[in-house]
């Protein structure tokens, strides 16, 4: 199957060169590499879309298998072609974001801002300015636009994020309920002391509950 997608490649067979390493990727993830050579031939032929497509099902895959490198550089020869692929921007946000290159991050996303504000997509460019602020919030122009735009909005993970943390049950609510003992601010505990006596026990083999 190897020397199959291979074959395809070299006769620049786009259609079956990605069938072929699509199928092998499938049952041998250290085939990846063909997958990356199958992107590149549509590039190659001028197809950035179909390149973008395949780029996009190999992600997951090629994440785990730690492709980063190798998926940054396919991400940035797509963009090369059309800056216009929404996709393929929000790769690359992800891959800097895993890896902590901050430099790189924030270049990603200026760049995803400036395609989301050509192609009109207002949420996507509040999400982007949103993140980018964190990195350099002393950038004013950002920061009008962002409030020209309605304000910071936060991407899909953090927003699952922020909303566990609102739905995870506190200490209290497990210890409290309506009909249970007031907090310690309101408990007379001098009171509590006086009414409670100690256990008279027959014998020290009696219960410790």
């Amino acid at each position: 199957r190897a020397m199959l997608a291979r074959s395809y490649v070299e006769a620049e067979d786009a259609a079956h060169a990605e069938r072929a390493a699509r199928e092998l990727a499938s049952r041998d993830p250290s085939s990846f590499p063909l997958v990356f050579d199958a992107i590149r031939l549509h590039l190659k032929l001028g197809s950035a879309e179909d390149a973008t497509r395949l780029l996009v099902w190999a992600t997951e895959p090629a994440l785990a298998g730690r492709h980063e490198t190798a998926l940054a550089e396919l991400a940035q020869e797509i963009l090369a072609r059309d800056r216009e692929q929404m996709d393929v921007h929000r790769l690359l946000v992800r891959i800097y974001k895993s890896q902590r290159d901050d430099a790189r991050l924030r270049a990603a996303l200026e760049s995803l801002a400036d395609a989301a504000e050509v192609s009109g997509d207002a949420d996507e460019e509040r999400r982007a300015l949103t993140q980018l602020l964190r990195l350099a919030p002393d950038e004013q122009g950002q920061r009008a636009r962002l409030e020209e735009l309605g304000g910071p909005l936060l991407d899909e993970e953090e927003e699952a994020a922020r909303k566990a943390e609102a739905e995870a049950p506190s200490f209290e609510s497990f210890m409290l309920d309506n009909n249970s003992t007031p907090p310690a601010s309101e408990f007379n505990w001098g009171q509590a002391a006086e009414q409670q006596q100690p256990p008279e026990y027959a014998d020290a083999s009696a219960s410790f509950s």
